[in-house]
């Protein structure tokens, strides 16, 4: 009993560090409460399966069997996310096979390396980038005097969308943008929304893997 104990304390300490690691750093809005609690749950029912098949093959055997008979619907949107429910599957693994050291000395490195990638914000094309949205009625404002305005707050304004409404008579635009002056994002939307004929001006940050 004293070894089981210590088996699912362990994996459920090391498991919410991990759940807690990808709070800190999770980037989007696909953010889940409940697949953060799963982490958790997943690598403490990993240390309880590790710890029922022991040595026994014939266990193993049905361990799988009744795993091949439950579908798993859930689809998740993030690759990262794979790699952290891996990471919990593995550290439960470890706590299970009394692999204490792999462990614990695992989820530190990983720890320190999921950190490092997340300060330096790697992987990403630039550091500060925004999604712009407005609709814009084509019969009382002029194009160039919003693109006047944009070429002013901005370092770099890329055309993503642009979806008609009111046969035409409306355009909702949608542009990734890279301010020149972090601090200016207020005045822009200010400006913006003054323009006779603009509307539903908002400004949303983007990462690389944001949905939206």
């Amino acid at each position: 009993p004293l070894i089981i104990i210590i088996n699912i304390v362990l994996s459920f300490g090391l498991s919410y560090i991990i759940a807690v690691l990808y709070r800190m750093t999770h980037k989007g809005l696909s953010y889940s409460q409940s697949f953060t609690q799963t982490l958790v749950v997943f690598s403490v029912v990993a240390t309880a399966a590790m710890m029922v098949i022991g040595s026994s093959l014939a266990k193993a055997f049905g361990l799988a069997g009744a795993l091949s008979i439950v579908r798993f619907r859930t689809v998740i949107k993030d690759p990262k996310d794979i790699a952290y429910l891996f990471w919990a599957l593995v550290i439960g693994l470890a706590c299970g096979t009394h692999s204490y050291p792999v462990a614990v000395i695992g989820t530190a490195l990983v720890s320190v390396i999921v950190i490092l990638l997340n300060k330096i914000n790697f992987g990403s094309i630039r550091k500060h980038d925004y999604i712009l949205r407005y609709y814009q009625d084509t019969q009382t404002v002029n194009n160039e005097d919003v693109q006047g305005l944009l070429r002013t707050y901005l370092k770099s304004c890329i055309l993503m969308t642009m979806n008609a409404h009111e046969a035409g008579k409306v355009f909702e635009f949608s542009y990734n943008v890279h301010f020149i002056n972090e601090s200016e994002q207020n005045n822009l939307l200010k400006d913006l929304s003054s323009l006779k004929g603009i509307s539903n001006v908002y400004l949303l940050k983007a990462t690389s893997d944001i949905d939206y």
